[in-house]
This record gives structure tokens, sequence and C-alpha cells, in this order.
């Protein structure tokens, strides 16, 4: 009697089944997306920080030469070489960008120096943001728009001293809000403090020096060699006023001297102390108390938790 053949094995996947893997890869990719954006994002934070590091310890090095702290902006009637320029400008040769710093021309406005702005220095910009450019489309050289830079100084606090009850010393000049004059880094005009380390009485570690600002889409971002428009300028561009809470507020007309603290880290901001040493604020942080972080010598307690 003749054997019947076998039926032939299935080798294929039936169509529940592979909707079944299809769905299984999807649920792991679902899972495993967020976990890698986190940790690129918390390797951003971190180079952030490390940015911030840097350019404080280059004003450190800066004060060790010139025993005083850098300026925000110049105009000028100043004691450098060169004139009309920017904090950013002034601590190149600290960031080994001295052949950057040589390219600059001296005893001239910042807009004869456009195609220096053309050069994008890594150091100044936080790699969790995509704002590279100028808003201005006139800051440019040869058809290229200028970089701007996401790290500034802080000019001081404007408003209400709580812990005296006055307020918080300003000079107002200019349509843009004026600027303080209570900061650990000034604007240099005639008349104006010149801030070393010593006069920071509310301690260095207590004050801010620099902060973060690299808010994804908003309009103020300028070139970073855009220092002094003249000596009655009130438009110090490398320099901000603390003046309304973290992530809070771009660009407003009539008040471009007070852009808040901004980023696009997970809740909140890197910034650089006067002391060096740099830390996150958390978004949450009470207005008072990035006053009083901001001023150089307002007497205030400041009490942050890490």
């Amino acid at each position: 009697m003749a054997r019947l053949n076998p039926s032939p094995r299935r080798t294929g996947f039936t169509l529940i089944e592979l909707l079944v893997v299809i769905a299984i890869i999807a649920i792991l990719i679902a899972l495993l997306v967020p976990a890698v954006q986190k940790v690129r994002e918390s390797a951003s934070r971190t180079q952030c920080a490390n940015n911030l590091k840097q350019v404080g310890l280059a004003c450190h090095s800066f004060h060790d030469v010139y025993k005083k702290m850098p300026p925000a902006a110049t105009g000028s009637l100043n004691g450098y070489d060169i004139k009309y320029s920017t904090l950013h400008v002034y601590i190149l040769p600290y960031l080994e960008q001295d052949n950057l710093y040589k390219m600059v021309v001296p005893g001239v406005p910042y807009t004869s120096n456009f195609a220096v702005g053309n050069n994008k220095v890594a150091t100044y910009f936080c790699p969790s943001s995509a704002e590279e450019l100028s808003k201005n489309s006139g800051e440019q050289a040869n058809g290229q728009t200028n970089y701007t830079m996401h790290y500034y100084a802080n000019l001081g606090p404007l408003g209400k001293n709580s812990a005296t009850g006055g307020t918080y010393a300003q000079r107002a000049v200019g349509g843009q809000g004026g600027y303080s004059l209570d900061g650990p880094v000034v604007v240099e005009t005639v008349g104006a403090p010149r801030p070393t380390l010593s006069t920071i009485t509310d301690g260095t570690s207590n004050t801010l020096m620099i902060g973060e600002i690299s808010k994804y889409g908003w309009t103020f971002y300028r070139s970073w060699i855009r220092g002094w428009d003249s000596d009655q300028s009130g438009v110090p561009n490398a320099g901000k006023n603390v003046k309304y809470p973290i992530n809070s507020t771009d660009y407003m007309p009539g008040d471009f001297n007070s852009v808040s603290l901004a980023s696009n880290h997970a809740g909140g901001v890197n910034v650089s102390m006067c002391d060096g040493s740099t830390r996150f604020l958390d978004e949450s942080t009470p207005l008072d108390t990035l006053l009083r972080l901001a001023s150089r010598r307002g007497e205030e307690d400041v009490a942050l938790v890490d």
C-alpha cells in the first residue's frame, strides 16, 4: 500500500502573528525613545553646565589680569584697545581663542566687526537649543548672518530690595528699560562702578555672574560681538537685568535689557556663580530669590536647596 506524503511544514507567519510582532516592536520603541531622549538631554544639560564653567573661569582669568570683572559692554571711553564690544569678545584669549580675538578691529563700532561675528564659538552655545543665529537680519557679513550666544552677564536686579526696603540702583537710559548698577558685571561708561571680586559683599557663592538664555523660538537673539551702540545707548546686548521669573519673558518692546533667564532644559536653567561654580536653578525659584542672587551688595540672605 502506498504511503501518503506528509503535508509540507509551514515556514511563514500568519497575519495575526505578524501583527503581534509589530505591536511588540512598537511597544519596545515607545519605551526606549523617551529613555534615549532623557539620556541625550541629560548629556546636553551637562555640556551646557561645562560651557558655563569655562565662561566663568575665563571671567576670573580676566579679573586676574585687569583686577576687575570683565565689562558686559563698552563704548569708546574705556581702557581697552577694543571698543564698543562685549564680554564675549574680551574673554576670548582666556578660552584659547586668541586668533579670533586678534581678528577684531580695535577702536571701531561693533558694526565694523561683523566678519568676526560669522565665527561660531562653541563654548557660547547650549547644545539643547537650535537657536544659533542673530534674529537681526542686518547683523551679517558677506551674506552670512552672525552667530549669537546663549550665556549673558548678570547686570543686576531691577525692582525692590525686600531686605532693605529700598530699590536696586539702576541707570535709566535709552528706550529699552535701562540697566541695573547692582550686579557683578557692568556696562563701562563714565562714572560707572568697576566691580571686583572684593566688592561682591553678598558673597561670591551667592551671586549670579552668568546666566543661560537659550529658549528655542525666542526673538531677542543678537550677534555675539554686539556691544554698545554708542556711549549714550541703553542696549547692552551681552548683559541682562534680572527682573522676571525664569522661562517667563522674551523680548518685549521697550524692555530688551530684561529678557528672563530661560532654557530648553526640563525644569530650569544653568547659571555660573561668581565663585566659579555652576548650578541649576529651578524654574519655580521665587522672583525675590532671583533678585537676591542677582545683586552683589544687597545685604540679603539667600537660601537655595540643591
